[in-house]
């Protein structure tokens, strides 16, 4: 897709197969996280990832390999430079990162908490051959952890569904050690939405519903508020043209669904809502990551203390 009105046709298509009114009214609750997630796991290995990927990959070259996904894995695993550390997940999903942190990393002791119990349980299960890795099911607004404890956290595409990004700030600020970081991978609006014509702005919309987040965050509010933590931003890199291979894959997959007669409007009465929904996201998202309106930041927030 390659201006509005592609972007058009796209709306006109996501109204006639979904409650478009009825998507945007709904208030995203965390019981909506978690049905979200348990529900489009299917979804997620077998048209994203059977690894158990649930991000996006960073293709540096701009062409998608599945083995893309490790690139987040790895860059974290570079920044681990010493042993005996010990690192948290926020938003652990089903052990990927977890796990090849864990096999890389064995000097070091890792933790995870995901607030959805399926999660917690395929988590638990990727990484039950590793004594340095533990997972927890719970909520990052409210980690049950003791102050300063960890010398890492980070962060792989599950702040984006926080409902009080300071709150999970002051958490982060509370468990990391003096001297620590916390280090995310995660998708923000980059242009404010009063900036955006109609159609744009309910595009935005739609993918933030579609994805359970009720609303994504600006990113620069997101960094004024980790200044008023009193975080150091160390970087705060844009990588958005990394995962256009991959948002382009997951169209090229949904514009097949959508060719043959019938098929999709079959497959949405068979799925479960929250799964048939992602299609509105592969649908939208490249062109509004393209136009540069939401980007996908690789951050390093320092506590720095004395």
């Amino acid at each position: 897709m390659s201006g509005p009105d592609a972007l058009k046709r796209d709306l006109d298509w996501i109204h006639r197969h979904f409650n478009v009114d009825e998507l945007l009214s709904h208030s995203v609750s965390h019981q909506d996280i978690q049905r979200y997630y348990t529900r489009s796991s299917l979804a997620y290995r077998l048209l994203h990832s059977l690894d158990g990927a649930v991000h996006m990959s960073l293709s540096e070259d701009g062409h998608f390999r599945f083995s893309d996904y490790n690139a987040q894995v790895q860059q974290l695993s570079d920044l681990m430079d010493q042993p005996n550390m010990i690192v948290l997940e926020l938003g652990c999903g089903a052990g990927f990162n977890l796990r090849k942190l864990a096999v890389a990393q064995p000097a070091n002791q890792f933790f995870g908490v995901d607030l959805t119990p399926s999660h917690t349980r395929q988590s638990r299960h990727a990484v039950r051959k590793y004594p340095n890795a533990t997972v927890t099911n719970a909520d990052f607004h409210y980690l049950p952890f003791t102050d300063e404890l960890f010398n890492i956290l980070y962060d792989v595409e599950s702040v984006c569904h926080s409902d009080n990004i300071g709150n999970v700030l002051a958490e982060a600020w509370r468990v990391l050690k003096s001297g620590g970081s916390f280090i995310l991978f995660d998708g923000f609006r980059v242009v404010p939405s009063a900036k955006l014509t109609e159609d744009e702005y309910l595009a935005r919309r739609l993918i933030e519903k579609s994805m359970a987040i009720d609303e994504a965050i600006l990113i620069s509010d997101f960094l004024d508020e980790a200044h008023r933590q009193n975080f150091v931003v160390g970087e705060c890199t844009d990588l958005a043209n990394q995962i256009m291979p991959n948002l382009k894959r997951l169209r090229k997959i949904l514009t097949f669904w959508r060719s043959v007669p019938g098929l999709f409007d079959v497959s949405r009465l068979l799925l479960p809502r929250e799964m048939a929904q992602n299609a509105i996201a592969a649908l939208l998202m490249p062109y509004m990551v393209g136009q540069g309106y939401q980007g996908y930041y690789r951050i390093v927030l320092q506590k720095n203390v004395g």
